[in-house]
This record gives C-alpha cells, structure tokens and sequence, in this order.
C-alpha cells in the first residue's frame, strides 16, 4: 500500500482514476456503517478545518423536522457511523431531490474523501493527514477532473489555524498560482475573517464575521 503521507502528484491521480466509475460500490460500502443522520439548511457542520468558511459561507441551521422542508435546494444531510463520525454528506442543489454526495473513509492517520455530482461523476479524490501529536490536519493533498492541489496546514501555539499554503497544479501537472489563506480571530478565539494572498501581492477577503 502506497504510504500516503509521501504521495506524489501521480499517485493522487491514478487514486482518482481507479475511482472514476466506483460510486455504487463506494456508496453501498459507505451506507451500511451510517448509524445516524442529521439535517441542515446550508452547511453547519466544520468537517475539516474551517471548511464551510473557507468557501466564504457562514454556518447554516440544523432541521429538526425533516418532513417540513419544502425544497432539497440547499439542504444537507450528514451521515453519521458508530464513532459520532461524519463519513457521509448529501448537499442538495438546484433540481429538487437531486444531490452531491460526499464520502469520507477514516484510517489510522488520514482520512480519504470522494465527491460526485447528482450524476455519479467523480469530481474529486483528497486525503488528508493528522499530525500524530496534536490529531490536527497536517497536511491534504487533491486530485479533480480540473487539476490538483496540496495544502499544508499551520497553527499557533495555542491550537488556532493561522495560516494554510497551497500550491494548485493543472491538468498537466504543472504548477500555478500557489497561494495562502491567512486566519484572523478574536481576543476570545472566534474566527473573524479569512484572507486569500498570492505571490504577486494581490489579496482579497474570502470571509468575514
């Protein structure tokens, strides 16, 4: 088995390749360890490290009564295993009772994730790795129908996410426009914004409270 936390460009892709046309078998393997399912209006659950943020969202709101939702537009479904841990995510999109699924396999020290579209199409394969002293998220590493990319994750002293690098690959490859996202916080650790910086100088606000 390929050590994951050393892998290459070419490994993360060929992982990609070998899942393209899995998500039947990833799915039925996948469901039968869901023990529970929670439901939300727009994302509430950080599955990774400020995730729904980092996409420029702030937390949705639990459903209570999943029979009083009028549209699958926007809602979430977050399937649970014996562990409390999230190992499935349906987000409804724009044509009702369709979704994109993501999936989301545990291992020792890393965590495999595969997202589809609502047309079974492997969008994209990622794997992220826990430091073994802190069990924070060290490091992940992506390969998508578009590109790639490897993200490396940085801290403070005190636990907070300061700073994530990433380097972006297209097609080919090749590399282009790394970048970093930089946290900001509150006295009191609540994250306040979060800023994209490239290389040439240009930065922009992905987020803000």
């Amino acid at each position: 088995m390929t050590e994951y936390i050393r892998m290459t460009r070419e490994e993360i892709k060929q992982s990609f390749d070998l899942s393209r046309d899995k998500f039947d078998a990833i799915k039925q393997d996948n469901e039968k360890e869901i023990v529970s399912i929670k439901y939300s209006k727009c994302e509430y659950f950080e599955i990774f490290p400020c995730s729904y943020q980092r996409s420029g969202f702030k937390q949705g709101k639990l459903v209570d009564n999943i029979n009083k939702i009028k549209s699958t537009e926007d809602l979430y479904s977050y399937g649970f295993d014996s562990k409390e841990r999230i190992i499935q995510i349906k987000e409804g999109i724009s044509i009702e009772n369709q979704f994109y699924y993501q999936f989301l396999k545990y291992e020792k020290n890393f965590v495999k994730s595969h997202q589809f579209n609502n047309s079974k199409d492997l969008q994209n394969v990622s794997i992220y790795f826990y430091d073994k002293v802190s069990n924070k998220i060290e490091k992940m590493f992506s390969q998508g129908r578009r590109g790639g990319r490897d993200e490396f994750y940085i801290y403070s002293e005190n636990g907070l996410l300061e700073e994530i690098r990433i380097k972006q690959y297209d097609r080919k490859g090749n590399e282009a426009d790394p970048y970093k996202e930089i946290f900001d916080y509150s006295e009191i650790g609540e994250l306040k914004q979060i800023t994209k910086s490239f290389e040439n100088g240009y930065s922009e606000v992905i987020y803000e409270l």
